[in-house]
Formats: structure tokens, sequence, C-alpha cells
């Protein structure tokens, strides 16, 4: 188990992902406190997205030390989260696909009788959930530990 991240929220729909790295940033040892409007300046996309297709999402991975993993709906397991959570970077942001050019972004810190506990940046959304893995849709994963 890795310590909860504070809640960030996004603000704005597109930055998921910076409010996921937000909240990373000021809980980890190996990162300084980072601000997501640092991160939707440097590596966002039009209105702010992380856009996987795009050179500053390469920079990004590549400043920020990101492995990436990919699974489909469904695949993602217990054992898998676990394996990250218990590596020495304790957490992992998971990138879900909810659509067509749709995708949400959480931080992952802890899982718990095989739940995935998790930070979610969604205004108006609580500020952590908790859920099964396998009931995930097609993910990707980003941390340091792959």
């Amino acid at each position: 188990m890795s310590l909860r991240p504070p809640a960030v929220k996004q603000g704005v729909t597109n930055k998921c992902w910076a409010a996921c790295m937000e909240g990373w940033s000021y809980i980890s040892w190996y990162w300084p406190n980072t601000g997501q409007d640092v991160f939707v300046q440097k590596y966002g996309s039009t209105g702010g997205a992380l856009d996987a297709r795009s050179t500053q999402f390469a920079q990004f991975v590549q400043d920020w030390n990101l492995g990436m993993a990919f699974y489909d709906a469904g695949q993602f397991t217990a054992s898998a989260a676990s394996s990250l959570i218990n590596s020495d970077w304790g957490y992992f942001m998971f990138i879900e696909m909810q659509g067509p050019g749709a995708s949400h972004a959480r931080l992952a810190f802890d899982v718990i009788n095989g739940q995935i506990r998790a930070m979610e940046p969604a205004d108006g959304q609580p500020d952590f959930i908790v859920g099964p893995p396998d009931g995930l849709g097609k993910l990707m994963i980003l941390s340091p530990a792959l």
C-alpha cells in the first residue's frame, strides 16, 4: 500500500492526466512537486489533452521516466495492479478508453481485497474511488515500474 495521494481535481475536462500527475508528484520522493498547469503547458495538446500520438506525449513519458502497458477491456487484474503498487514506485496512472477518442485518467495507490483504490480527478465525482480492475475498459497503464 502506498500513501493516499492528495485529491486533485482537473477543473477542465481534458486535464485529468495532469491532475493525476500533480497529485502523484506531491507524494513521490522521486519527482519535484509540479502543478497540473505546468504539465498541460509542456505536454498537453489542444484543450490540454494528453495525445498519445503526439511528440509531446513521447517527451512526457521520457521526461518522467514512465513505461507503458496496454490491456484489453476486462483483462487488467488485481495481481497486475498489486505488482505495480508494491514496486519501488508505489503508484500508477491508468487511462481508460471510454469511447471513440475519449479517455479518462486516474491515479491508483492501493489494492485491497482485489479492488483498486484510486484518486478520481473528475469534478463532481468523489475524490477517491474503489472498484474491480477487471471491470475497467481498455487501458493504458503508465508507471516508472514498467
